[in-house]
């Protein structure tokens, strides 16, 4: 298995292409769908609270069937950098002899 370092640094045990998406907290809270599908989350138990601290995106995965939804401290714009640039650095490691 495959692990995507962005979010294994965080905790988050899910591989890379599990990630659904990476959503910045500030920009989709507003939202009353955003709202309705975390609070429908949190009943489902399928909210994982990767930050003691105020969280500023949320991390949804998929996978075996299951759904989780990471809260986590981390910017969303930097951890899709961190993603983009892991997924980078894996096609170009072939490339480089």
């Amino acid at each position: 298995m495959k692990f995507c370092s962005a979010f294994h640094a965080l905790g988050l045990d899910e591989r890379e292409s599990a990630v659904v998406g990476v959503f910045d907290l500030d920009n989709t809270s507003w939202s009353g769908r955003t709202r309705e599908f975390l609070a429908a989350a949190e009943r489902s138990g399928e909210v994982v609270e990767a930050t003691d601290t105020l969280p500023k995106s949320f991390v949804l995965t998929s996978e075996y069937g299951m759904q989780r939804v990471y809260l986590t401290r981390s910017n969303s714009a930097v951890l899709q950098r961190r993603m983009e640039h892991r997924r980078t650095a894996a096609g170009n490691k072939g490339a480089t002899l």
